[in-house]
């Protein structure tokens, strides 16, 4: 559509219009004033058409993953610069791909490490398996000895000067079991106890010295011929031995203090003497268990059988009182 002006009255108008000039309309038709002015008016509007702008498509995402090679800084100028990740958001942030020896260092160590953490269980456990489970330590109690016991040659009834000339000269301390009592120790095993310098009781509790063929460690059927060469061998009636307590295949009692005790007895009485002969028995420790902070005193391990030995022999004057005897007998 277009303007053309007319050559008489020097009026635009569209060419499309099928009257053509308005004047010249006006001239043929005799139409009014107004009329010719309202076609003026429309023939003077220029109608411009603005194309409407297709939106473009978004861009496709990619899942091949692109590796970004850095080709330098960017450019200082304002137009080449690259929007801020604060300011504008990226969709996928672009992974960058490792390369060969990459993957291959990371899988070599990340093995090597499962490795050294599989080696390094296995050996706590076996570490804690070692530490916390029962731990066997040999050991006789009492000691066995080699050879022949020393004889002791001390009897009650005696002053206390005899002892001094065996054994050595010794200060006197309180029997922790009667005060009245001076006693004379020669080691924690080999006591002496006196009263107003009379020898009241001998006790033994090594191996190395015997008195009378008895010492500590001796079997019990031995320690019964040893005493049947004194008097008749009696026992008094105590209570029920406990048995032994199996841990670990060892039968064990909670300590070495723990054993129960038996004693056989001989009276020794005139013209041979006034005395009585006490020999104190346990079973036969062959070592200790250790289970945590605890150490059990083993007697056996094949059977619950209880081998008896000697662990005191004690001679007690019988003319004296004292915490080892009753009314003196003689």
């Amino acid at each position: 559509m277009a303007l053309i002006r007319c050559p008489v009255h020097k009026i635009p108008f569209n060419d499309d219009n099928p009257r053509g000039c308005p004047a010249c309309a006006r001239e043929k038709g005799g139409k009014g004033r107004a009329s010719i002015m309202q076609e003026l008016a429309k023939a003077q509007q220029v109608v411009v058409e603005v194309p409407t702008p297709k939106p473009e498509p978004a861009p496709r995402r990619s899942s091949t993953k692109v590796r970004i090679k850095d080709k330098g800084a960017p450019p200082t100028h304002p137009a080449f610069r690259r929007p801020s990740a604060a300011t504008t958001p990226s969709l996928q942030q672009p992974a960058v791909r490792e390369g060969r020896v990459g993957r291959f260092s990371l899988s070599g160590f990340q093995e090597r490490f499962k490795q050294f953490a599989i080696g390094l269980i296995v050996l706590l456990i076996i570490v804690a398996v070692f530490f916390t489970g029962p731990s066997f330590r040999e050991g006789m109690y009492p000691m066995a000895i080699t050879g022949t016991p020393r004889p002791l040659p001390l009897n009650p009834n005696v002053s206390i000067t005899t002892a001094f000339s065996a054994l050595g000269t010794r200060s006197p301390k309180a029997n922790p079991d009667s005060p009245r009592l001076a006693q004379y120790t020669y080691g924690s095993d080999l006591t002496v106890d006196a009263s107003n310098g009379i020898i009241y009781a001998v006790s033994v509790r090594i191996a190395n010295r015997s008195w009378r063929g008895l010492h500590a460690g001796m079997p019990e059927r031995t320690a019964r011929g040893a005493m049947a060469l004194l008097g008749n061998v009696s026992e008094p009636v105590s209570a029920a031995v406990s048995p032994p307590v199996e841990v670990s295949g060892y039968f064990v009692y909670p300590s070495l203090e723990e054993r129960p005790i038996r004693t056989l007895e001989v009276a020794v009485r005139p013209p041979n003497g006034c005395y009585d002969v006490q020999v104190e028995m346990r079973p036969q420790a062959i070592g200790t268990l250790g289970v945590g902070n605890d150490r059990n005193a083993v007697v056996g391990t094949g059977s619950a059988a209880l081998d008896w030995v000697v662990t005191q022999v004690r001679v007690v004057s019988r003319s004296l009182r004292g915490p080892y005897s009753g009314v003196p007998a003689c």
